[in-house]
C-alpha cells in the first residue's frame, strides 16, 4: 500500500478507536451527574449525540479504507 493509503487508513482507524471512546466517556459524564445537575445532564447529553454523529461519519468515511482488523476487533461500537 502507497504510504499516502497507509496514512488514510491509520488516521481512519485512529478516529474510529477515539469517536467510541469519547462517545462513551460522555455517556459516563451523564449519568454520573445527581438529578438536581439538570443543566449539566442536557449538556453531557448534547456532547454524547454530537460525538455519536461523528462516530457515524467517521464509519460512513470509513467504508472500505478501514483496516479490516480494527472493523472485526469490536473496539468500533459499543453494544
Amino acid at each position: 500500500m502507497r504510504p499516502c493509503a497507509d496514512y488514510v487508513r491509520q488516521s481512519i482507524d485512529t478516529h474510529l478507536f477515539f469517536g467510541r471512546i469519547m462517545k462513551e466517556h460522555s455517556f459516563f459524564l451523564q449519568a454520573g451527574f445527581v438529578c438536581k445537575d439538570t443543566d449539566f445532564i442536557r449538556e453531557a447529553d448534547t456532547l454524547r449525540k454530537n460525538f455519536d454523529h461523528l462516530l457515524r461519519d467517521v464509519v460512513s468515511v470509513a467504508d472500505g479504507v478501514a483496516s479490516p482488523a480494527v472493523l472485526q476487533s469490536g473496539e468500533v461500537v459499543t453494544p
